[in-house]
Parts: C-alpha cells; structure tokens; sequence
C-alpha cells in the first residue's frame, strides 16, 4: 500500500493555484448611477460604475478538486511507471484543462467588463486592468474576513469605482 505524504511545498502549490483559480471564478459586478446637469438647453450626462464582484460558493467547490488534481498530477511527473509516455500524457491533459478553465473565466470575466465600457464609449482595453483591480480587492476581501474573525469587527467589501464621462 502507498502512502500519500503532502509536503509544504505541495500545500503551497495547491493554496496558490487554488487562490489563483478563485480568483478568475468571482463574476464581476456593475452598478451604474448616471448624472445629469442641465444649463438652459444644455446638458452634461456623467456615470460612475461601481464594481464588485459575486462569489460563487459552487464553483469554489468545484476548484478544490481542480487544483488538487493539477498539483498532484504535476508530482508525478517525474515518478517511475511502466508507461512514462502515457502517465504524461495525462498529467498534460490535467495541467491544459487547470489552464483552460482559468483562461475562458478570466477572458469570459473582461469581455463582460468591456461590452459595458463599450456601452458608454469608453476604451474596451480598460477593462484588463479593472478585472485585475477586481482580483485585488477579492484578495483583500480575504485578509479582511480572517482580521474580523480574530477582532470580532465586522469588515466592509471594498467597492472600485470608476467615472465613465
């Protein structure tokens, strides 16, 4: 029978591809407050987007095993076996699909970002940096929510905000 030792270097692999998928999994959200000032026959539209983000707790379920998986599969590679080229194959094939789910979230997360930025004539190219902006404060989010377990203080999630006109 074979033992499974995790190492810390293997927990620290898993709670960082774990985080990282995380990250790309929270679905951004937008709240939009339009202004207007009116002066005789003219008038001066203006709108501010608040961005935050909704977690998922399904998908944070679903990305424990993923992450496990890549983490294990990428320990093996260099283990003995009697079929070397398969047992790469298929840790390939675990490593694309970790990378596969966390690009289309990411892309899928900033094209909604952009057709919004388009919608009020903004540069669509903003919203790299925003959704990365989003990541920070989900990060954030997590340090504040382990500080309010140990103080007992109840912690606001960030919210970003951006003025669009």
């Amino acid at each position: 029978s074979r033992t499974m030792n995790v190492t810390w270097r293997q927990g620290a692999a898993f709670a960082g591809l774990y985080l990282l998928l995380l990250v790309v999994l929270i679905r951004p959200q937008m709240n939009f407050n339009m202004y207007v000032k009116s002066f005789f026959l003219r008038a001066d539209y203006s709108a501010v987007m608040m961005l935050t983000y909704r977690f998922d707790l399904k998908m944070a379920v679903l990305a424990g095993p993923l992450s496990a998986a890549t983490v294990y599969a990428l320990t093996q590679w260099n283990a003995e076996s009697e079929n070397p080229n398969g047992r790469k194959m298929i840790i390939t094939a675990v490593v694309c699909t970790y990378v596969l789910v966390l690009a289309v979230n990411f892309l899928a997360n900033v094209l909604v970002l952009q057709q919004a930025l388009v919608r009020f004539d903004q540069c669509p190219r903003q919203a790299w940096h925003m959704y990365c902006q989003i990541g920070g404060s989900f990060f954030k989010t997590i340090i504040a929510d382990v500080q309010s377990l140990v103080t007992r203080c109840r912690v606001k999630r960030p919210r970003l905000s951006y003025r669009l006109r």
